[in-house]
């Protein structure tokens, strides 16, 4: 499979700090088929911490994308011509690599606060879903080792521009409804 034909997806759940503001901290996964979802007390479809990548260096934790919720991205639905194409940067602030969305570079890059992201999705470890965390708070750990990982295990790529790969960004609940058709 080409670089450019390989599709991440990253299954957003929506979360609330200790004072209100909202965040996405998503899982990240190779495969669609690698998706599982349960029902909550509430009956919404939740997704299942099992097929998601992990990070192999650091007891195969689960790699999370956190993402400001005021400033994220819209998601693509599940149609693949909307998926998202990521792509090499080696020039940009942080020379990890960028999301090509409607004529804007978006980073992504390492961070482990809130309050590092505007709008760049920052990926890393350790997220706690039952967890209220404060604004000021580590949500995620170890980005910048995750980044790293990502570079060389899962995204590839050494060519400026380069298209590692397209990302689909959705949720739990548009996930479900395509089960359900």
């Amino acid at each position: 499979m080409q670089l450019d034909e390989r599709i991440f997806y990253l299954i957003r759940e929506k979360h609330k700090t200790k004072e209100g503001n909202n965040f996405y901290c998503s899982l990240l996964f190779k495969d669609k088929n690698d998706i599982s979802l349960q029902t909550n007390a509430e009956g919404k479809p939740t997704i299942i911490e099992s097929h998601n990548i992990k990070y192999k260096f650091s007891h195969d934790k689960s790699i999370f994308c956190l993402e400001n919720a005021n400033y994220a991205i819209k998601e693509t639905g599940l149609e693949e011509e909307n998926f998202i194409n990521i792509r090499r940067d080696l020039t940009g602030d942080f020379k990890w690599y960028y999301l090509e969305l409607e004529g804007k570079r978006i980073e992504l890059h390492e961070g482990n606060y809130l309050h590092d992201t505007k709008g760049c999705p920052l990926f890393g470890l350790g997220f706690k879903k039952d967890k209220v965390y404060k604004s000021k708070d580590l949500i995620i750990s170890k980005s910048k080792l995750t980044m790293e990982f990502l570079r060389e295990s899962i995204f590839l790529g050494d060519v400026q521009d380069q298209i590692v790969g397209k990302i689909c960004i959705t949720t739990p609940e548009e996930i479900y409804k395509q089960i359900l058709r």
